[in-house]
């Protein structure tokens, strides 16, 4: 099948033009342009009065669809930063316990001492974790 290099060109034409919104679509809903450049002029009993600036709208349109969508997106990275620094420091409170021996005990008492003192206060910090994770998941199944 033998396409002609006329047709081709028209189509490749009509498609930059709906590409870019220059050509006939200039003259459509489509494209971005397409309000009259003049106010909407409304008669109230004989007076015209001024209601509507088409690109003013447009405008003010385009800004609060971004407005809008930034606040969303800061809420969204809020939330997620704090869960994010929240999980940072469970990590560290047990660094902090784990990682906390004195090299300069030298009494085997003392020794097996601190080290009980290091498993008792892991343990009450798992524990403490258990129940804040079992009280957020509880209100989380009830809201």
């Amino acid at each position: 099948a033998v396409v002609s290099t006329q047709s081709t060109g028209v189509f490749v034409n009509g498609l930059l033009q709906f590409l870019t919104g220059t050509g006939w679509m200039e003259g459509t809903a489509l494209f971005y342009g397409w309000y009259p450049p003049s106010n909407l002029t409304m008669h109230v009993h004989g007076k015209e009065k001024t209601t509507y600036f088409f690109p003013l709208a447009y405008f003010c349109c385009g800004c609060s669809y971004f407005l809008i969508s930034l606040l969303l997106m800061l809420g969204n990275l809020s939330r997620l930063f704090k869960k994010s620094a929240a999980e940072q420091i469970s990590t560290i409170r047990y660094s902090s316990i784990v990682f906390t021996w004195d090299f300069t005990l030298h009494n085997q008492e003392t020794s097996t001492l601190k080290s009980v003192t290091i498993c008792k206060a892991l343990k009450e910090e798992l524990e403490e974790d258990d129940q804040q994770f079992l009280k957020r998941d509880f209100s989380t199944k009830i809201g």
